[in-house]
């Protein structure tokens, strides 16, 4: 870890002779962040790592004993997955880190919201799942709803144990964790390769439940030791207790709120398209989720930068938030290149590994993507400052535009010309961004001294 530490901070030396790149590394010392990036930070780093080497593993090896049907609804699986982890995790992941450094006596209230998710979960799971499969298409999908459930509360515990452990400093305990993962993932993978025949659901469980047990064990073992370190309180501090309790909730939960709703709006404008081809264009589907697979393992580091930048950011600090906006903008022209030259590179490496049953069009559909993305997740940089300044309304706002837009263009033009829709779709999605992450900034400028991007 040393000659880590040491690498980095040459690295840093050199690059701080670059005027603009200098001046985001001297930001980050100038504000301490040396010692977390060279500690607590570089675990983060590299529990990050490990998990997304393993989503990139399946991603990339499982497809090649799928068919196109199979791997249609591999995709369709996922996307649906991915929803229902939303929509049942309630925006408390932001609401946690956001609240965590403000009053420690947040925790109470989100391991018994959390336990209680996971209660829904299983009850929803056991006896409501034909409606809710009914209200997404999951009809669609030949995969046992319960099992569907199962891997949902294992995903969100993946993510609550996560936040908990960056929330707390355990990094390296995330390490342990993705490490785990990999492991786990690995020989079950192996198997399905030694398996001529598997259903839908044995490989969902292989590659998507079975990783994440050891994830639910250790979150539900760390809430209900919260849970009972709370209850033991009570009889000391009797109705003021409650009293806090009661009152932490509905602050927590207005704010959870929000969050979900702009959250659930985001997530569902994006999945929307693949939940309407379901059933009705498997090959476009099994071309866009090959290259779905490769934005995924980006998607990782995005998703846990943000998170890390909510835990930290804090509106107290607008001289640090001023500093850390201008440094962002500095490397505006560094993100384009790198944008455009990973764009080309991903896209190169999928026409040479895709599987023999995708088309041509999975190419295109990746340099789309991609080059839409990586722009994307640099604004979401700037935007990510909404959770810090509680500005979930605007984002509401905007979100239910994108929804609109991506919802009008999906049915005129997703069946008969998939092409141009996927396009439309990602230059619509960039455009509401790149409107949104200004209207942050202005409203920032209120504040502090802050440019449009």
């Amino acid at each position: 870890m040393a000659d880590i530490s040491i690498s980095i901070q040459s690295l840093l030396k050199s690059l701080t002779n670059d005027s603009k790149i200098g001046g985001f590394v001297n930001f980050l010392k100038n504000y301490k962040l040396k010692r977390i990036l060279f500690s607590e930070t570089s675990w983060y780093l590299a529990s990050n790592l490990i998990y997304s080497a393993s989503t990139y593993m399946v991603g990339l090896l499982l497809p090649y004993i799928l068919n196109t049907d199979f791997m249609a609804f591999f995709t369709a699986g996922n996307q649906v997955l991915l929803l229902l982890s939303f929509i049942f995790e309630f925006g408390l992941s932001i609401s946690y880190l956001r609240y965590n450094k403000i009053d420690r006596s947040t925790k109470y209230v989100n391991s018994v919201i959390q336990l209680l998710l996971f209660s829904i979960l299983l009850v929803t799971g056991l006896f409501f799942s034909s409606q809710v499969n009914a209200l997404f298409n999951l009809d669609q999908i030949p995969i046992n709803s319960e099992i569907l459930y199962l891997m949902v509360i294992s995903q969100l515990a993946w993510l609550f144990i996560k936040n908990w452990l960056l929330a707390n400093g355990y990094n390296k305990m995330q390490v342990t964790h993705s490490v785990i993962v990999f492991l786990l993932r690995l020989t079950f993978l192996g198997h399905l390769y030694t398996v001529k025949n598997f259903t839908l659901t044995q490989m969902f469980v292989e590659t998507l439940l079975f990783p994440f047990i050891p994830a639910l064990l250790h979150i539900l073992f760390v809430n209900l030791k919260i849970v009972f370190q709370g209850m033991s309180l009570i009889p000391v501090y009797r109705w003021k207790a409650v009293t806090k309790f009661v009152a932490k909730t509905k602050e927590y939960l207005s704010f959870s709120l929000l969050t979900y709703i702009a959250g659930f709006l985001y997530l569902y404008s994006g999945r929307y398209p693949y939940l309407y081809l379901t059933g009705k264009n498997n090959v476009a589907l099994a071309d866009i989720g090959y290259s779905l697979t490769f934005i995924g393992i980006i998607l990782v580091f995005y998703t846990s930068l943000r998170n890390y930048l909510v835990s930290r950011l804090s509106k107290d600090r607008l001289d640090f938030i001023a500093d850390y906006v201008s440094n962002l903008k500095s490397l505006r022209k560094y993100i384009f290149l790198f944008g455009a030259l990973i764009s080309l590179l991903l896209t190169s490496l999928i026409f040479l590994l895709k599987p023999h049953y995708l088309t041509f069009n999975t190419v295109i559909f990746a340099f789309i993507l991609f080059s839409s993305r990586i722009y994307i997740f640099y604004l979401g940089l700037f935007t990510v400052l909404s959770k810090t300044m509680n500005y979930n309304r605007i984002e509401v706002t905007m979100n239910i535009i994108r929804l609109g837009l991506i919802i009008l263009v999906t049915h005129l033009l997703f069946l008969s010309n998939v092409i141009l829709a996927f396009f439309l779709i990602n230059a619509i999605d960039l455009t509401v961004e790149i409107i949104y992450s200004n209207i942050i900034l202005r409203k920032l400028n209120n504040e502090k001294t802050l440019q449009p991007v």
